[in-house]
């Protein structure tokens, strides 16, 4: 899968600098970022007015814009990826608040993946990069977890991990989101939602990164 760097752990600015050394094809780059980010972007609110909404939409376009044009400088990727990466925590934040009405407590990670290596399509338990990304993210579930005081149990980091992670192996592109409930016993739960998407880095040899944002709430049954 790749090594995941979390904000929650730290050192999320060197593997931008990482990330940002290595780039091959700095328009492209960009170019996907710009994508993605699109792709995350949250819709304004519809209580707003429409000049609100307007001035939002406009707002967007340039900010899309300007990116996309970006294609020179290496040192242009690095506030990129950080804008992307603001942008897929709006979006599991936002989609975890439509698909979880009600729930409270919510807390949320978000991060990279250097040097992701997916199966793409056909990801199963048993192969080898599968297997490696289960135990990985399990770990960072946990660290997760025990960061925001909600339980924790091998079981449940074990599922929890392989859902997430076979759900990125097939279906990661030019962003996503997957949602899921992972039921504790008759009336407790954790909610999570993940958003992901990919970009290129390196074209020979190909690399590439994921951009992921990670939102949960631990619902106790009181």
């Amino acid at each position: 899968m790749g090594k995941i760097i979390s904000t929650v752990a730290g050192g999320i600015d060197d593997a931008v600098n990482g990330i940002v050394s290595t780039v091959t094809n700095v328009g492209a780059t960009a170019a996907q970022l710009a994508t993605l980010a699109s792709n995350f972007a949250v819709p304004a609110p519809l209580k707003e007015n429409l000049a609100l909404r307007q001035g939002y939409a406009v707002g967007m376009h340039k900010a899309a814009s300007k990116s996309m044009i970006l294609g020179d400088d290496p040192q242009d990727i690095g506030p990129l990826i950080k804008s992307t990466l603001k942008a897929a925590l709006a979006k599991s934040q936002s989609v975890f608040t439509a698909t979880y009405v009600g729930d409270t407590g919510v807390r949320s990670d978000n991060g990279l993946v250097q040097n992701y290596c997916g199966t793409g399509g056909g990801a199963e338990p048993g192969q080898p990069a599968v297997d490696a990304a289960i135990a990985q993210l399990k770990a960072q579930l946990a660290q997760n977890f025990n960061n925001w005081q909600f339980p924790t149990d091998d079981t449940m980091m074990s599922s929890m991990a392989q859902t997430m992670v076979l759900e990125v192996f097939n279906k990661a592109g030019a962003g996503d989101s997957s949602v899921g409930t992972y039921s504790i016993s008759t009336n407790q739960s954790i909610d999570w939602t993940l958003t992901y998407g990919l970009f290129s880095v390196s074209v020979s040899p190909s690399t590439q990164a994921l951009v992921y944002a990670f939102s949960a709430a631990f619902n106790s049954g009181f």
